[in-house]
């Protein structure tokens, strides 16, 4: 469900929505971004705006148990995975830094057996070893936003707040456990 009112946009992987300010995607209870993958890959293309210290989210699905996340926080990029579930994985943040007024390509991706990896414009930033795939989990998600005042997410330093840039798109690739 979109909160606000997120515009159109395709200036730069294609056909997207623009969100911006207080506009955002409630990712609740939707069954595709809860089921257990193998191999999935986020790109957001976005643009910081004069805040970067807030913690923002941009971008996080699951909760306690399985997920993953992006967001921004003390000048820094932050991605993570994580799976709770057997085998047993907490996963890590991957980072980096990043300025204020800036347009950022950002590509997160998973796979298994092997890797989560960050690159920001092209540029590979790290990859981490992972043992397992993400398990199938619960919990609301949301590209821009994840409610008010929560800690849904692994971290559960402090609430989802707004991104207070532009996300202007965002494309999800997935293959799930059994597919060729």
């Amino acid at each position: 469900a979109d909160i606000g009112t997120p515009t159109a946009d395709d200036s730069y992987l294609g056909y997207g929505t623009k969100f911006s300010t207080n506009n955002a995607w409630d990712m609740t209870d939707m069954t595709y971004w809860e089921q257990a993958w193998h191999i999935r890959t986020q790109e957001i293309i976005l643009t910081t705006n004069s805040d970067i210290t807030t913690r923002q989210t941009i971008f996080a699905e699951g909760g306690s148990t399985n997920g993953i996340m992006l967001y921004i926080l003390n000048g820094l990029l932050y991605t993570g995975w994580w799976s709770i579930t057997a085998p047993a994985w907490n996963g890590d943040y991957l980072n980096v830094s990043i300025h204020s007024h800036t347009t950022y390509h950002v590509t997160m991706a998973f796979s298994n057996p092997g890797n989560y990896t960050l690159y920001l414009n092209g540029q590979l930033i790290e990859t981490r070893v992972t043992p397992d795939f993400i398990d199938a989990h619960i919990g609301n998600g949301g590209i821009g936003y994840t409610g008010s005042n929560t800690t849904n997410y692994h971290d559960v330093t402090s609430s989802g707040n707004y991104f207070l840039g532009t996300i202007h798109e965002f494309r999800v690739l997935d293959t799930y456990p059994g597919d060729n």
